[in-house]
């Protein structure tokens, strides 16, 4: 007895996308580290002035979690005053109105600022895809090993 060849056919088939798909997540988590670490590599550190804090309610597990994304104004060696969204946002509120902070921002894109924090910003990016793409490819390794253990299972019956 042998399985069905659509059952064949779905389970290789779905390890195939799963493949395919795990090594685009990859691929999207090293360009997102890439850009972070151009960005950290080109940034500017100057005091800004914190103007509002947003608060985001992001909702990754069954409760919402709330993140604070800083908007602040400084200003450029040319005098222009730029005011923007931090594109880090933190679980702690990182001050009130008017509090001075640290930020980084991109010469070539001012309105691009992060706030300066102890830890490595660019190790965190692309974490999701990351995850995600261990996971598929995962999958795509136990979906033809599942399909064998059934094929040697109806063989021996």
């Amino acid at each position: 007895m042998s399985l069905h060849p659509a059952v064949t056919y779905s389970l290789l088939g779905s390890a195939v996308a799963c493949a395919v798909l795990g090594g685009w997540a990859l691929l999207v988590g090293v360009r997102r580290r890439r850009v972070a670490t151009a960005f950290l590599d080109r940034a500017r550190e100057t005091e800004a002035e914190l103007v509002e804090l947003r608060a985001k309610d992001l909702s990754l597990r069954a409760e919402p979690e709330t993140v604070y994304f800083a908007v602040v104004r400084f200003v450029l060696p040319d005098g222009e005053v730029v005011e923007a969204e931090c594109v880090n946002g933190s679980t702690a509120a990182p001050g009130v109105a008017g509090d001075r902070v640290a930020v980084r921002y991109d010469p070539e894109e001012p309105h691009r600022v992060s706030l300066v924090s102890g830890e490595d910003e660019a190790e965190g990016a692309g974490s999701t895809a990351f995850v995600v793409g261990r996971g598929l490819l995962a999958l795509a390794v136990a979906l033809p090993v599942a399909w064998a253990v059934l094929e040697i299972v109806l063989k021996t019956r």
